[in-house]
């Protein structure tokens, strides 16, 4: 019997990914992003992910090592940086796509690809539009592509750049970034013009569509999430009604229901279905009297004569230590509050008003009735954090 484990939904995932392709012209691209296993749910989802996909998208080779490793045959890009020759080598063995940030990058590559031994290594050039983390500044590609075009041992793939504040739809720094992208495409030679060009993710995918451009790169809202609060509001807000839309029944608690006009003019129903439960076991149940102190630091004291059960997840099993004395989970169909500091492999909640609840009783701490956006909020951080820092020794059951 497992004490605690994921449940990945492989359909919920096939269906984001559907819902995405009807908001993309026909020739614009899709890839998924699955770094840092997947935002958490694990790369068993490849299966589901590749018929649906125009490729992924990993931020290391290593990463994209382990998805060939898998058997996935479709395009794979590398959109953090390289640091040996060797890694140069293994993606060009493994027909992995670099990113380029950096005239050292450009340096490196001229001396470190054999000739003639393997295909050309595809790479894309990252420009920083206004993020400020990585790549070349506009003005700088003018020098850039004819050292790219010179190298026999090179294809130059794409040109791609990463927006600060998409999830903003009144954002003026999204439409100075858009702005100096399309004007670094513009000045292309005309040799360069079928190079493709890449900058939205999911909250620009949604409230940016003049972000399209030939490639999107889908990560937090392929496992069913909306990037922030913002972006789903905004979202909303941007919507006309629709006669034939209705609003999710009640046992439907993991569905977001939108409704959208795509690049055709043409009304879409967007539904978005989150994938991963994370579920726990009541390991033990204290039964302790009006006042007592629960955990370290003593820093819960029941009110009333009680009953604590304790879980066997921590934060070393990605409970974050924030939601001590804030959290809240679900077992029983029904909300226990966490008490007490979060262990580093156990944690306690309050399961005095749920009776029914005894040792082996199932406990949601994602998934219906607690999602990730609310238990993120609760912790302080975001669903991104929250889902990737699930670690991969947890068991992954796929559905």
């Amino acid at each position: 019997m497992l004490s605690s484990w994921l449940t990945i939904d492989r359909q919920a995932i096939a269906h984001n990914l559907q819902a995405f392709r009807k908001l993309l012209k026909p020739q614009t691209k899709l890839f998924g992003v699955v770094k840092s296993n997947a935002y958490g749910h694990g790369l068993g989802i490849l299966s589901a992910v590749e018929p649906l996909v125009d490729g992924l998208a990993v931020v290391n080779v290593a990463e994209g090592l382990e998805i060939r490793k898998r058997g996935f045959k479709k395009r794979v890009l590398v959109l953090g940086p390289f640091f040996s020759h060797e890694e140069l080598l293994e993606a060009q063995k493994n027909n992995l796509e670099i990113e380029i940030v950096k005239q050292e990058d450009l340096t490196y590559l001229r001396f470190a690809l054999p000739s003639n031994l393997l295909p050309p290594l595809k790479v894309h050039i990252k420009v920083n539009t206004g993020l400020n983390r990585l790549g070349f500044l506009p003005q700088d590609l003018s020098t850039i592509l004819p050292q790219l075009q010179n190298n026999p041992n090179i294809v130059t793939q794409g040109i791609f750049s990463h927006l600060s504040d998409a999830e903003n739809p009144a954002s003026l720094q999204t439409k100075e970034q858009l702005q100096s992208f399309t004007e670094a495409i513009n000045s292309f030679p005309e040799s360069a013009k079928n190079i493709e060009k890449h900058i939205a993710a999911s909250s620009a995918t949604l409230l940016f569509p003049n972000s399209h451009f030939d490639l999107v790169r889908i990560g937090i809202s392929m496992y069913g999430l909306w990037p922030s609060q913002e972006t789903h509001d905004a979202w909303h807000a941007m919507q006309p009604p629709s006669s034939s839309s209705t609003p999710p029944s009640s046992s439907s608690s993991n569905l977001e229901f939108r409704t959208l006009r795509f690049h055709s003019g043409q009304a879409l129903n967007l539904e978005l279905f989150p994938a991963l439960t994370y579920q726990t076991k009541i390991m033990c149940i204290q039964n302790v009297p009006a006042g007592s102190l629960v955990g370290y630091g003593g820093s819960y004291r029941t009110r009333l004569p009680s009953r604590i059960a304790t879980i066997p997840v921590g934060y070393y099993e990605g409970l974050p230590r924030s939601l001590s004395n804030k959290g809240k989970v679900v077992t029983c169909d029904k909300e226990a509050p966490l008490v007490g500091r979060i262990c580093m492999n156990m944690a306690m909640i309050d399961i005095t008003d749920i009776p029914e609840a005894t040792v082996n009783s199932d406990v949601t701490l994602i998934g219906k009735g607690i999602s990730a956006d609310k238990q993120a909020e609760l912790a302080g951080t975001i669903s991104y954090e929250l889902l990737s820092r699930i670690p991969e020794h947890i068991p992954r059951i796929y559905s």
